[in-house]
């Protein structure tokens, strides 16, 4: 999603390059394929089904691969180990720096509710 949302804000005639660089950097997009790998292990060791390291591995490797697919600059700075993944993922939580102001909390807080279904919508029945 983020590497969409870059090449789509990117393109926006509004968005200045020169003066903002990047909508999205390359670190927020391997961190997106970081929690996406080690952190679901976590939950489902949580809920009663353990996950190898060869597994964690595997899926490693697989977000590594997805990411290059869709331009993620990942050679050199994406682990080659669980332990460096759980690493990584702390130290960019603990030097979060929250400077986003009102309109990154708005668009933090209107993800979920984006999903919500329209009027008249209904699931499978």
């Amino acid at each position: 999603m983020h590497v969409s949302v870059r090449a789509r804000v990117g393109q926006h005639p509004e968005w200045d390059s020169e003066r903002h660089g990047l909508p999205i950097s390359q670190s927020a997009m391997m961190l997106t394929l970081l929690g996406g790998s080690v952190a679901p292990a976590l939950g489902l060791t949580a809920l009663g089904f353990i996950t190898s390291p060869q597994e964690m591995r595997a899926v490693l490797h697989f977000n590594r691969y997805c990411g290059h697919l869709v331009g993620v600059r990942c050679d050199g700075y994406f682990p080659e180990t669980v332990l460096d993944a759980w690493r990584i993922l702390f130290m960019a939580d603990s030097a979060r720096s929250y400077d986003s102001g009102h309109t990154g909390t708005e668009l933090v807080e209107s993800f979920v509710p984006a999903f919500s279904p329209k009027p008249g919508q209904r699931g499978a029945d």
